[in-house]
């Protein structure tokens, strides 16, 4: 007979975390938990019921998964609610899926598209009757499917970043978005950084990277704003994307490389994220959680309460990993992992970018291997342990999420430093140089990438480091020492026994260890032996960067709501927290732009002269802390340059605006004709051909804003520069040896130029100077007798100037696109003179150095 349903015959005991655990209906294997489980679930229990924001940290292999699904069930039962476990990616929900079943917990599967999920499992997961288990994209997405969740655990919190900040990030990429990638790079050309701009026009493999300054870009975003809105109406991945952001996109930053363009926030607004910020609780998991706010950073969580790792689990791991680096003593170690891996006939290959995974790829192609994970990334696990050996699996920029236990992987490659695909982290480490900041992540990626093929204690595999990047990473102690003990012997170990082989030797001693039980229990011997020695040392600078982080998380959502003035303040508390010794100097440059931008913003909604002043404080702030790089003097020049026009304009100079008007009308105001005719002008200066050498001359007299010509006829002078209260006329010898003395018949050919020249030109009284442009450093002794008035430069003074002008045409470029005509002539007036070159600066730079001054040969 069919019965109903009656209400409360769920029995199973609420009483605390571990003693549900007693009464649940699960296998039979499943006897009991493990010590270190319990008392981490009787902490939780006793002290972080109601904690908004916890983290625990657990080994790989310890039963992590256990500890996190009964707090889960606890917090379902407990209050009749909706509860979600996170994970990365569906493969790794599937298995957490599988493991509930087997502990007897209820869980539903919401993963993929939620138009195909099961409505039953829905209501279940909303009725609070089963957990549901879903990837972090089924949550930070543009429209949850799913509502008024009470409890989040979050799996794999350490690699959780590039998942929720990928709510508010826009990508556009050069393969994938051609005409909106050349259209904005075309847009912002004329403040693109350099080492970008040459990658792009070079197609140079390199893909350099960079950040563009939103107080120069402030000029271009209607623009920006007109050509993003068009493209992502016709593509539904951009759509997304540009809703989130769109109204926001001054709260961003802009990322370019070569090969892609990154707009998102510096730490993603998840307090503007109602499903994430609603829940009650947040328990975030992890086999390495990290002690410098890089987990805060990631969640936008300000606070977040930690649980202390299990007693005697601080020094021991998980399985048996021997960590070779064959590029310590073997010229091509890429070759001997593949000898390796067609050995062991199956391998996992994790490179630190796309363009290595594809040639890597290619290369164990032509050694016979089956590759996996070019495509489905979600499910190659699956697909590797269905392919037959010899097989690959190779992935890009991914370090977790990846589950080869036993004999399905015994062999893994490690290619290059471990890195994301996203810009802002490349731009912070490879552009700033921040590694003290990004240690610890690093750090943390590589004990995951180390840990791939060793899923519990019995396991072992063998780890190959491929690629210096990686080596000279793990050859600096204050990177390595913050490791778990038994990670660091894994590297002495390894390392030691790397030097000094051959490649024969090396891929011996591998061999045997995949091969022999007697040489992995030495290897284990030798490892204990050195893990007792070490001891797991905290980073100097993590205090600091921990307390940064609170108030990095507040200038992001400051900025979101556009408080550009609350931003402001809390970017100054970052730069007081990170205060100190040179180890966190290039992230304290990257705050200081960070709080030059508030600043920036601040003054152009409230007009308030002082948020200005501040801007221009802190932009040398950041020059002072950021050597590497250089268009912040582009910022600053930008800033002191509008500074001079409103508080005291030059007077306008007429041949000087016309002339650099009609430059900027030849080479554009857009475009990258400009940088080209610099670039051009920099060779013809550099050029011991006198013909290319006069060309120059020519073109950085234009520069500099005078009427440039290169008279002909026979003795004629090299070039006639002609400015509003005063001339030069040019004689070159670019092609004289520096060790030669300037000769007599060279005065004489110079004496007679002025002269010529006003029998030419219509100079009337204006003064002629006379500019010998020479390497010589000495003059014959008679010539220096004769020499008169003649004013000498050396053409390294030349390129000097060329550099100056070159600044000032780039800060008119940027900033008259937006500029009205009217205006035009005050700017240019205005920049050149905060340049030093008005006319009476440039001439006292010209003639500073008389030819009879010389040393006499």
């Amino acid at each position: 007979m069919v019965r109903f349903k009656v209400p409360g015959e769920d029995s199973a005991s609420v009483e605390s975390p571990s003693l549900l655990f007693r009464d649940l209906p699960r296998d039979e294997s499943i006897k009991f938990l493990w010590g270190h489980q319990e008392k981490m679930l009787d902490d939780y229990y006793a002290n972080h019921l109601e904690t908004p924001d916890v983290a625990l940290e657990l080994p790989t292999g310890s039963g992590k998964t256990l500890v996190g699904l009964l707090a889960a069930e606890y917090a379902r039962r407990k209050h009749v609610a909706a509860v979600v476990f996170l994970c990365p990616t569906r493969q790794l929900c599937k298995q957490v899926d599988e493991q509930a079943e087997r502990y007897g917990i209820p869980t539903v599967n919401l993963t993929g598209s939620h138009r195909n999920w099961s409505q039953k499992d829905v209501y279940r997961f909303q009725q609070g009757q089963a957990i549901a288990v879903a990837t972090y994209s089924t949550v930070f997405n543009s429209n949850p499917a799913i509502q008024g969740v009470d409890t989040f655990v979050c799996d794999d919190a350490h690699a959780a970043a590039d998942y929720v900040s990928g709510l508010w990030t826009l990508e556009i990429s050069r393969e994938d978005h051609p005409g909106l990638f050349d259209g904005v790079m075309g847009l912002l050309a004329p403040i693109l950084p350099t080492n970008v701009a040459v990658a792009i026009e070079s197609a140079h493999e390199q893909d350099a990277v960079d950040l563009v300054s939103l107080i120069r870009l402030h000029e271009y975003m209607d623009r920006l704003k007109a050509l993003m809105s068009r493209f992502a109406s016709e593509d539904d991945g951009l759509k997304w994307a540009w809703g989130e952001i769109a109204a926001h996109i001054d709260g961003c930053c802009l990322y370019c490389s070569s090969r892609k363009i990154e707009i998102r926030p510096v730490i993603p607004p998840t307090d503007t994220h109602q499903l994430f910020k609603g829940a009650r609780q947040r328990v975030y998991m992890s086999a390495t959680l990290g002690e410098d706010g890089d987990l805060e950073r990631a969640f936008g969580r300000r606070n977040i309460s930690r649980l202390p790792i299990p007693e005697g689990w601080e020094t021991r791991g998980t399985g048996r990993r021997l960590v070779m680096q064959p590029g310590l003593s073997i010229e091509n170690p890429r070759a001997a992992a593949i000898r390796i891996m067609q050995h062991a006939g199956r391998g996992l290959w994790l490179a630190n970018s796309s363009v290595a995974q594809v040639r890597i790829s290619r290369e164990l192609e032509e050694a016979g291997f089956a590759v996996v994970g070019l495509t489905n990334r979600d499910g190659m696990s699956d697909a590797f342990a269905r392919t037959a050996n010899p097989a690959a699996m190779v992935v890009a920029c991914r370090y977790d999420g990846i589950d080869l236990p036993g004999d399905l992987c015994r062999v893994a490659v490690v290619e290059g430093l471990p890195r994301s695909l996203g810009l802002q982290e490349r731009f912070l480490y490879e552009k700033l140089q921040a590694q003290a900041e990004l240690r610890d992540r690093i750090r943390t990626r590589v004990v995951q990438a180390f840990g791939r093929c060793t899923r519990d204690e019995t396991d072992y595999s063998l780890v190959l480091v491929v690629g210096g990047s990686l080596h000279n990473w793990l050859a600096i102690p204050a990177n390595t020492r913050g490791m778990h003990p038994e990670s660091q012997a894994e590297i002495q170990f390894g390392a030691s026994n790397s030097l000094e082989t051959t490649e024969d030797e090396f891929v011996e001693l591998c061999v045997s260890f995949l091969d022999e039980r007697d040489t992995r229990q030495e290897v284990d011997r030798g490892v204990r032996a050195l893990r007792d020695r070490c001891t797991k040392v905290s980073d100097a600078e993590a205090g600091q960067l921990v307390v940064a982080a609170r108030y990095e998380i507040d200038y992001s959502h400051l900025m979101w709501r556009a408080d550009y003035a609350g931003a402001l303040a809390a970017a100054v508390k970052v730069l007081d927290s990170l205060e100190g010794g040179e180890e966190l100097r290039p992230y304290r440059g990257f705050w200081y732009h960070a709080a030059a931008v508030a600043s920036f913003l601040a003054w152009k909604d409230s007009g308030q002269s002082q948020h200005r002043d501040k801007c221009i404080e802190l932009i040398r702030g950041a020059k002072a802390c950021s050597h590497t790089v250089t268009w912040l003097s582009q910022v600053e020049a930008m800033l002191v340059g509008t500074l001079e026009l409103e508080s005291a304009p030059a007077q306008e100079s007429a041949v000087l605006v016309a002339e650099v008007t009609r430059f900027l009308d030849k080479y554009r105001l857009l475009g990258s004709r400009f940088d080209s005719r610099v670039s051009e002008t920099r060779g013809l200066l550099t050029s011991s051909v006198a013909k290319d050498f006069e060309r120059g001359l020519k073109s950085l007299g234009q520069m500099l804003g005078a009427q440039a010509s290169r008279p002909t006829g026979s003795g004629a002078p090299d070039g006639l520069w002609v400015f509003d209260t005063f001339a030069v006329v040019l004689e070159a010898k670019s092609d004289s040896s520096p060790d030669r003395a300037v000769s007599i018949d060279t005065v004489r050919q110079t004496l007679t130029h002025e002269t010529r020249v006003r029998a030419d030109s219509q100079l009337g009284s204006l003064p002629v100077d006379t500019l010998l442009l020479t390497p010589q450093a000495t003059i014959d002794r008679e010539a220096a007798k004769i020499a008169g008035n003649i004013r000498v430069l050396a053409p390294a003074d030349a390129l000097a100037l060329l550099d100056v002008a070159a600044i000032a045409l780039g800060e008119i470029r940027a900033v008259a696109t937006s500029t009205m005509h009217d205006s035009l002539a005050s700017l240019i007036t205005s920049v050149y003179s905060q340049r030093g070159l008005s006319a009476v600066d440039l001439r006292k730079r010209l003639v500073n150095t008389s030819l009879s001054s010389l040393p006499v040969a």
